[in-house]
């Protein structure tokens, strides 16, 4: 049979329909938005079947793997848009399985996505790196109450955290090293490895050397980024300088020298800082400035330093926190990081009450028994907040971990008998 002629006309029309359902797939949210996606990748496909020109099919597979990674973040986003009494942890299940199916068809998409030299062209080889660390996060998401990963999963994770950081790499080493957001990108995914080793070794009661190393270049990575950012060329300051704050709060937990931690969290403190400075009207880095002001009062209530650390809690819920949610109202991060900081004043204050009642101070244990009552009052308000916005918490685990720490702070605050219907979805 003599080969099979291209046909201009129909991979023309295909690629038109493609990039017109792709657009309305950008545009929207939810099965709206899948629809759409999943049609301009069969559009996609019929245009390479039609014959398209060998100059225009790293386009065409560059916008198939678009679709699917963008496919994979509205299955989420729908899964987790749904009202309290239709999710569960069949129904998250079901989303986490789809969207991982998502991003892994979009990494094959891509890594076909060749340049001149054969190599993944270089904005192929970042949005594949993205999809993979897309997936290795699913991957190792609470599937149950228990709140184990799947069987499998951190393994999986680790190698799909292990490939993307390849890949940013080897693009990197592309652009001679020169791409702020690429390095970012790089770091965000080895300091997620990092945590993820750090998190499997103290499961088992040991520590990972693999897990310091690991942190270690990825704060290494962070610095780099903004060491080469120019805002004249589009680059993102405050969101590059966010990233490094939340990668050196990550570095905190994981590094083994309490003097390191401690240094990663001022210099957390310092990032996030400046980075809220710069985009006054982004609400993550004070949440994130919040969670550093927590972390440090977890510390210093751990040494014994419990004025310290009630002054630290102060101002993660004023300097943190509430600027967050004054700047966006339904920030429920910021709701539930208020929540969480005001329960921990209370049981500070609690602990106090009982020291001053058992040395006979009876009316200043009155006192702080009171300031107690008024911070138990005010995790339960931010609680309450956060949960009437309960679909915008993240994944059925998520808002589970919320309830429980609503129900808990409800006991603590002597409210035995709501504990069982206050927070139910």
């Amino acid at each position: 049979m003599p080969p099979r002629q291209p046909n201009r006309a129909a991979w023309v029309q295909a690629i038109a329909d493609a990039e017109a359902q792709q657009q309305r797939g950008e545009r929207r949210k939810g099965q709206e938005a899948i629809a759409c996606l999943e049609l301009a990748v069969a559009k996609y496909q019929e245009a390479l079947g039609a014959g398209l020109p060998p100059d225009d099919v790293p386009d065409a597979l560059f916008g198939t793997g678009w679709c699917y990674q963008l496919a994979g973040d509205a299955v989420l986003h729908a899964a987790r848009s749904l009202p309290d009494d239709q999710v569960s942890w069949g129904t998250e299940r079901v989303a986490r399985e789809g969207a991982s199916d998502m991003y892994t068809r979009s990494c094959a998409a891509y890594q076909q996505v060749l340049d001149d030299d054969g190599h993944i062209r270089d904005d192929a080889a970042v949005n594949c790196g993205n999809a993979l660390c897309a997936l290795a996060e699913l991957l190792t998401e609470a599937d149950g109450p228990g709140g184990g990963a799947p069987p499998g999963g951190v393994e999986r994770a680790c190698g799909a955290y292990e490939q993307a950081a390849g890949i940013y790499t080897a693009a990197l080493a592309r652009v001679h090293d020169a791409d702020a957001s690429t390095w970012s990108n790089l770091a965000d995914c080895v300091m997620s490895h990092a945590q993820l080793l750090h998190d499997s070794a103290s499961a088992s009661g040991g520590q990972s050397d693999a897990a310091e190393a690991a942190c270690r270049s990825a704060l290494q990575s962070y610095e780099r980024s903004c060491s080469l950012c120019d805002s004249t060329q589009g680059d993102d300051l405050p969101g590059l300088l966010c990233n490094w704050g939340s990668g050196l709060l990550a570095a905190a937990s994981i590094l083994r020298d309490p003097n390191d931690r401690a240094n990663a969290l001022v210099q957390a403190g310092v990032q996030l800082t400046q980075s809220s400075g710069f985009a006054q009207g982004d609400p993550e880095p004070l949440v994130k400035l919040g969670d550093v002001y927590s972390a440090q009062a977890e510390v210093a209530t751990q040494s014994g330093r419990l004025d310290e650390s009630a002054t630290l809690l102060r101002r993660a819920i004023e300097d943190g926190y509430t600027k967050a949610i004054t700047l966006r109202r339904d920030c429920v991060e910021g709701l539930v990081g208020a929540a969480d900081a005001h329960a921990a004043l209370a049981k500070l204050a609690a602990a106090e009450a009982s020291r001053a009642a058992g040395a006979g101070a009876a009316d200043a244990a009155q006192c702080v028994r009171a300031a107690a009552g008024a911070h138990w009052a005010g995790a339960l308000q931010n609680y309450n907040r956060a949960l009437s916005r309960s679909t915008l918490l993240g994944s059925f685990g998520e808002r589970c971990d919320v309830r429980f720490n609503a129900a808990c702070a409800l006991a603590l605050a002597g409210q035995v008998e709501q504990v069982g219907c206050s927070f139910l979805p």
